[in-house]
C-alpha cells in the first residue's frame, strides 16, 4: 500500500471524525494551514514531508469538520 498524501490523509481524518477529539483534529488543521501559507513558526511536518495542500483546501476541510460537529447548525458569535 502506498502512502497517502497530506491532503488525502486530512480528508480521511475529517471523514472519519465524530465528536471525540474534535479540538485535536481542529488543531491539526490549524497547524497544517500554517505550514501551507508559510508561517514563520517551526513547521509541523518539518523534515518529514512537504505540505502539498492549498490553504483553501484546508479551510474547506475545517468547514466540513465544523459542519459535522454542529450537525449543520449555525451559531452566531
Amino acid at each position: 500500500m502506498s502512502p497517502l498524501s497530506v491532503g488525502s490523509t486530512l480528508s480521511e481524518i475529517v471523514r472519519l471524525s465524530h465528536r471525540s477529539l474534535i479540538r485535536l483534529r481542529h488543531g491539526l488543521l490549524v497547524q497544517i494551514r500554517r505550514d501551507a501559507v508559510g508561517s514563520n513558526r517551526a513547521p509541523f511536518l518539518a523534515d518529514r514531508m512537504s505540505v502539498n495542500i492549498a490553504p483553501a483546501d484546508v479551510d474547506q476541510l475545517a468547514a466540513t469538520l465544523q459542519h459535522k460537529i454542529t450537525h449543520g447548525r449555525l451559531y452566531l458569535t
